[in-house]
């Protein structure tokens, strides 16, 4: 599923190319009181594109940044301290003379 969705992902950005080199034709752009210089077509598709991918980036990570509070259902427990008495009676099981736990 994911391989069908980078191949037309990847057959789009072709597309886009194909036409941001084939259409050089200057636009002006106008946005309320806002104008542009003349810029070509294929230039501003693929400007915009960019802008947009980066917002869409941005709004993305702010999302997962953003801090969420404990659930108690999935919440870990810490883990109780060990006590002292648990390592009075350890007992290691090597010799004093090294040379003899070798054999």
């Amino acid at each position: 599923m994911l391989a069908l969705f980078y191949t037309i992902l990847w057959f789009l950005l072709m597309g886009t190319a194909i036409f941001a080199t084939q259409n050089t034709s200057l636009v002006q752009v106008q946005f309320l009181m806002l104008t542009s210089i003349r810029v070509p077509v294929g230039l501003l598709l693929v400007s915009s594109a960019g802008l947009g991918a980066v917002a869409v980036t941005v709004w993305q990570t702010g999302k997962t940044l953003r801090p969420r509070p404990p659930s108690k259902k999935n919440s870990p427990r810490p883990a109780p301290p060990p006590e002292e008495d648990d390592f009075e009676d350890y007992e290691d099981d090597f010799d004093d003379e090294p040379e003899d736990d070798w054999d």
